[in-house]
């Protein structure tokens, strides 16, 4: 639907704010240019891309699916989570933000729990646990 999604910004005048830019692999030019990251995932898995926005600074507004952003985003503290396919609840978020209410935290801190070094020993403590 992006064909759509163009005409709409056109329409609704948004071409300085809102850009599509399809597929890239080098997501860091994106990252530098923009204030806010939404995914509107139905369903997740663990959404790395959600991390990779953290770790960018952005405020992350994602929708609650079943599993990914609610732990990503330790619920709600480090982000906006809002229901799944609730289209108005995503354009308040949006807002907000808009409106300077950026949750702030320390990425550091927030990301930690991420680091390699401390998820590969929770897979080795794992896999001691299952042959001990």
């Amino acid at each position: 639907e992006r064909e759509k999604f163009r005409r709409l910004i056109k329409v609704l005048d948004l071409e300085e704010c809102v850009s599509m830019p399809g597929f890239t692999k080098d997501i860091n030019a994106g990252f530098q240019s923009a204030d806010v990251f939404v995914v509107t995932s139905i369903w997740e898995g663990f959404g790395n891309v959600i991390v990779e926005a953290m770790a960018a600074g952005w405020t992350v507004i994602a929708t609650d699916c079943r599993s990914g952003p609610r732990e990503i985003l330790d619920n709600g503290s480090y982000g906006y989570l809002v229901p799944v396919k609730d289209v108005q609840e995503i354009a308040k978020s949006m807002a907000l933000v808009q409106n300077g209410n950026v949750v702030h935290f320390s990425t550091e801190v927030a990301l930690q729990r991420f680091l390699f070094e401390n998820i590969g020993l929770r897979y080795l403590n794992f896999f001691k646990e299952c042959y001990d």
